[in-house]
């Protein structure tokens, strides 16, 4: 499949697949709280290595204000979200593909249940921004997208980005947003 020529956001909410590309719709269920999957910002200093970073912390300030303008509560940095993020970022960036659902059987919800995440949670996804604060402008612009930032039902959030020679080097972007 050829990427798109353009930078293009994609989201998924915990109750409904989205994506801007055209892909199937997909019903999700999730429920469920915990708060044991937050870290304090100096708990992810940016885990980096040569295909993938997570972000959530340089992420945080943008993310937390637009909350704030909406009268939303802020997000806490999550060890989960943030570990769920950069394996997805990863899995796109390998495969080249934009897409919530890269191999049978590792849809969304299976996902964010083997990586501990809390539930309810939802996935933007992106490719192509160079930067954390041009991913982050595209999803507050995208009704999709907003809804899942502004979701009073979560607390935390984790956010990676991750390259691959065999995808041009192009970037691929993963948030995960949890209960």
């Amino acid at each position: 499949m050829k990427l798109p020529a353009t930078p293009s956001p994609c989201c998924v909410r915990r109750d409904l697949v989205f994506a801007l590309a055209g892909t199937t719709l997909v019903a999700l269920l999730g429920s469920g709280c915990s708060v044991s999957n937050f870290a304090a910002i100096g708990d992810l200093p940016g885990l980096a290595d040569s295909d993938g970073e997570i972000v959530t912390v340089q992420s945080l300030s943008r993310v937390n204000g637009f909350r704030s303008s909406n009268q939303r509560d802020p997000l806490a940095p999550g060890r989960a979200a943030s570990r769920a993020a950069l394996a997805h970022a990863r899995a796109m960036a390998a495969s080249g593909l934009m897409r919530h659902n890269i191999r049978a059987g590792d849809d969304f919800l299976t996902r964010m249940k083997k990586a501990d995440v809390a539930l309810p949670a939802a996935e933007n996804i992106a490719s192509g921004f160079d930067e954390i604060n041009e991913t982050l402008l595209a999803w507050e612009v995208s009704a999709s997208h907003r809804s899942n930032l502004l979701d009073p039902r979560f607390r935390g959030f984790g956010v990676a980005v991750a390259t691959n020679p065999r995808s041009q080097g192009r970037p691929f972007w993963a948030m995960v947003l949890s209960g």
